[in-house]
C-alpha cells in the first residue's frame, strides 16, 4: 500500500511537471534544448527521455493539460458515486454485482 502511494505521488509531480513544461515552452518561446535543459536538472529522466518528453509536448501541445482536466472531472464523477454508492465504486461492484 505504501508503495502505491509513492507512485500516485510519482506520477502526481510527473504531471505538475509537464504542466509546468508545456505551459512555459510555447508562451515563453522556450526552445526545445532549452526545455529539455529544465527536465534534466528538475527530474530523474536521462537526456534521451527528456528529449523523447519535450518531443511529444511540440507534437501535442495541450495534452498535460487535457490529461489533468480529465483526471479531475473522473475524480469528481468518482466522489459523487461514493457519496450515492456509500463507498468505493469498485468495492460495489466486487460485492453489489456479483450478488445480482
Amino acid at each position: 500500500m505504501h508503495q502505491n502511494k509513492i507512485k500516485i505521488k510519482q506520477q502526481m509531480l510527473n504531471h505538475f511537471r509537464d504542466s509546468i513544461v508545456t505551459t512555459l515552452m510555447f508562451p515563453c518561446s522556450w526552445t526545445e534544448e532549452r526545455a529539455v535543459k529544465y527536465l534534466e536538472e528538475n527530474t530523474a529522466l536521462s537526456k534521451e527521455g527528456c528529449v523523447a518528453q519535450i518531443r511529444r509536448y511540440i507534437r501535442w501541445p495541450g495534452q498535460a493539460c487535457a490529461y489533468k482536466i480529465g483526471q479531475l472531472v473522473l475524480i469528481g464523477i468518482r466522489q459523487k458515486a461514493e457519496r450515492v454508492l456509500g463507498r468505493s465504486p469498485i468495492q460495489w461492484c466486487l460485492t453489489g454485482c456479483q450478488s445480482r
